[in-house]
């Protein structure tokens, strides 16, 4: 995998380098000895990026994850203002698009579940959950029009989308 960006920081204190490629923040430690493992994070599991303010004692970049809630810090020193920016510029559109791109791994959307239980049903929508109530299994909590008007267009499976 290409890298997009790499440089020197420091992780728990030891020396090594980040690489950042379109799917993972990889940082591997300089010697193998120091006793800390490489660290890899997916970018689909990072839920925010903080870096320290301007005029801190150390440039850090910090990643909040799924997997790790208090963050992981790189620590790119004192002098490594322009490579911890150089860093979180590339972190930062790659977030974007994994946050679209992919669902969150809990899921906070209440359309998600109602889109996937009635696209085994043939509805033809699967961008948007049906507003008709008129699947068999599906509880018709509002339906969008009177009963009147869905009357001729049964059987309800062949609906055409609107």
């Amino acid at each position: 995998t290409m890298s997009l960006v790499e440089r020197e920081c420091k992780f728990r204190k030891v020396s090594g380098k980040v690489r950042v490629t379109a799917q993972h923040v990889l940082w591997n430690p300089e010697r193998a000895a120091d006793g800390v493992n490489a660290v890899r994070v997916p970018v689909a599991s990072i839920r925010s990026q903080m870096v320290s303010a301007a005029g801190s004692k150390a440039a850090l970049i910090k990643l909040t994850t799924v997997d790790a809630p208090k963050g992981v810090i790189f620590d790119f020193g004192a002098t490594g203002f322009l490579s911890r920016d150089a860093v979180k510029d590339v972190i930062t559109p790659l977030i974007t698009a994994s946050s679209t791109n992919t669902p969150a791994p809990s899921p906070p959307s209440s359309s998600a579940p109602v889109v996937s239980s009635n696209a085994a049903n043939g509805t033809p929508s699967p961008t948007r959950p049906p507003t008709l109530g008129s699947q068999a299994n599906v509880a018709p909590t509002a339906p969008s029009r009177s009963p009147e008007s869905l009357k001729p267009r049964a059987p309800s499976h062949s609906l055409p989308s609107p």
